[in-house]
């Protein structure tokens, strides 16, 4: 009985010194298109103690009628009061712009228009930090989902955007989904590895399209021996997912579903609407006249968790140490 008991007190204390072993650095996305730091935002940043503000400046789109390149940016953050933006930045350590390319922009196509682009970009992301006073920033982070088919003309864009920025003394660092772990390699200084979104939104019988440890598990075997420097991205974040027919409609942030004049509760995650409801801010991509809800529409409550995040997290510097150096979080 006391060798048992000696072995569980050792393989306790074994996972409680892993545990303590993860002592990362802390980012965290702002994802939004007009500056703004709410006060349960910077509540959240302090406890945790970020470091590390990777900023959404735009994205880019697709444009056939824009005669160049056929992409222009869109939804562009508005820094607003150049005193309270200075301030908010004054916040971190440090400022990583970020570009979001959206997934039928860059295709073999228009592989030859990359040079271009990468101009393009580069030099918008200067203007924008400098006339908003952050300088040239020594890192910019470009966000793409690339396949197989459009994995070279992306390495392109990169190759030509690392370059330049190299020139200078600077870094490049590009997002890395899941399940591009098993693909080649991008030229970039680093990555970060998204693990959020991971599951089918569009599913009506997905569990939590948010992250489940099922839908990273197939994906670990690439990890450790991805030859680039990672960081780990998480979410902190839920969303009401809308299902029309059992067909996926759009994202609603802000539904009371407690409100039981509205929303009948189905089980511990899905609600039955019982009233028709406009619902403004929604994340739609159907057409506008489709953001409502209608009376039998099935609502999927969505959200992150601290302790599947820690989990995953545990898991994934089991294989690979240097993952846990620095957690970037998601928030809405």
């Amino acid at each position: 009985m006391k060798k048992v008991l000696t072995i569980l007190l050792l393989g306790a204390l074994c996972f409680s010194c892993q545990r303590s072993a993860l002592n990362p650095r802390y980012g965290m996305y702002y994802w939004r298109t007009t500056m703004g730091w709410e006060s349960d935002d910077a509540r959240w940043a302090d406890s945790i103690g970020v470091e590390t503000l990777y900023l959404r400046l735009f994205d880019v789109v697709r444009d056939g009628a824009e005669p160049r390149l056929g992409m222009r940016p869109e939804a562009t953050l508005r820094f607003g009061d150049a005193d309270r933006s200075k301030a908010f930045f004054a916040s971190f350590r440090r400022v990583v712009p970020v570009v979001f390319i959206a997934p039928d922009v860059i295709t073999r196509d228009n592989a030859g228009k990359m040079p271009q682009l990468a101009a393009m970009l580069l030099g918008r992301i200067d203007q924008m930090c400098e006339l908003n006073g952050l300088g040239r920033l020594s890192e910019v982070q470009i966000d793409f989902d690339w396949t197989k088919s459009n994995g070279a003309a992306y390495f392109s864009l990169l190759q030509a955007l690392a370059d330049a920025l190299h020139r200078e003394g600077r870094t490049l660092s590009t997002t890395i989904r899941l399940h591009q772990l098993a693909l080649q390699v991008p030229p970039v200084d680093r990555g970060v590895l998204m693990c959020y979104n991971t599951g089918k939104i569009k599913d009506p019988d997905e569990v939590n399209s948010i992250l489940t440890k099922e839908s990273v598990t197939p994906y670990l075997p690439h990890l450790k021996d991805y030859a680039l420097p990672l960081s780990l991205a998480l979410p902190q974040f839920g969303w009401n997912v809308v299902f029309h027919q059992r067909q996926f409609s759009f994202i609603a942030p802000g539904l009371e579903l407690s409100d039981t004049t509205q929303f009948a509760a189905i089980d511990a995650t899905h609600y039955r609407a019982r009233t028709y409801q406009a619902v403004p801010r929604a994340l739609s991509v159907m057409s506008e006249g489709h953001v409502r809800i209608f009376p039998g529409d099935i609502v999927r409550r969505e959200d992150s968790s601290d302790a599947l995040n820690l989990e995953v997290l545990e898991e994934m510097h089991s294989l690979r140490p240097d993952i846990a150096d620095e957690v970037i979080y998601y928030r809405n």
